[in-house]
């Protein structure tokens, strides 16, 4: 999916549990760096409960440090919201220990 597709997705699902009081997590990585930062952002912008986010997938961090600063400037570009790490390193070939 676009940048512009994931951001449609998004909204249809802020808007879909604005009347169920579910909570909204957006799963924003598996992308390009930059294009992650605008989906946090976004993410932000539509008030979710929580962002989740895949390690870097193309430039794989390869220790903890890494794989820290990676996720300290997605969160950093979503200060407000909660930011869960998607661990799954038998499909992301990411394997530093937590």
């Amino acid at each position: 999916m676009t940048v512009s597709e994931r951001k449609q997705v998004a909204e249809a699902w802020a808007n879909a549990v604005k009347t169920t009081k579910q909570h909204l997590m957006i799963q924003v990585g598996g992308t390009t760096f930059p294009d992650v930062i605008e989906l946090a952002k976004h993410a932000e912008e539509l008030k979710a409960d929580s962002i989740l986010c895949l390690p870097e997938l193309y430039f794989k961090p390869t220790n903890c440090k890494e794989l820290t600063e990676y996720l300290k400037n997605v969160g950093n570009a979503a200060p407000n919201t909660p930011l869960l790490y998607y661990h799954i390193p038998m499909l992301t070939n990411v394997n530093s220990k937590l």
